[in-house]
């Protein structure tokens, strides 16, 4: 990863500038389609290291470092009150922090925990991305079908009778 340019960093407002020499850049692959948004964030998680290190994310970067970089990130679950089957499947993408078996979390996305699709994510933008995602659908089928085979096992359990072999049951 290449430190950007200065004529990079004038996009920045002049308060992000004060790491600036730590800054890196990330983007997101040629190939992407999907929008995405970058996120700079100030990582002063070393304390051995006074200065800031700013990195910028985008929903395709941290897709490519969760599966690229599997020892430095990871997908965190999330730990409040779920009420949307998508948090069965989704998390937060997160680094770990230097020198310890800790990680911090990665602000502004989620990420799938099979296959790291990331999304922008904040707690008032709602989980309308990640229900729609595959993983999560897949999910939803999984359940359904387990529900609906192990409902119509035990209800053949309980009624088991004699059935003649020119009778058939239909709707099971």
């Amino acid at each position: 990863m290449s430190l950007p340019s200065s004529s990079h960093l004038s996009t920045m407002s002049s308060s992000s500038r004060i790491a600036s020499s730590n800054c890196h850049s990330a983007s997101a692959p040629a190939d992407f389609s999907q929008s995405s948004i970058s996120i700079m964030t100030c990582d002063s998680s070393n304390a051995g290291n006074s200065s800031s290190h700013m990195q910028q994310y985008t929903t395709a970067r941290i897709k490519f470092l969760l599966k690229q970089q599997p020892s430095t990130y990871t997908v965190l679950k999330n730990e409040k009150k779920k009420s949307s089957i998508c948090w069965e499947v989704f998390g937060f993408p997160a680094k770990k922090l230097e020198n310890t078996k800790e990680y911090k979390k990665i602000d502004g996305f989620t990420s799938c925990e099979k296959c790291y699709e990331t999304f922008s994510y904040t707690s008032t933008t709602g989980t309308r991305n990640m229900l729609s995602h595959s993983c999560v659908k897949n999910l939803s089928n999984t359940k359904i079908t387990t529900f609906t085979s192990s409902s119509s096992s035990s209800q053949l359990k309980r009624g088991s009778m004699k059935i003649p072999p020119n009778l058939y049951i239909i709707g099971i």
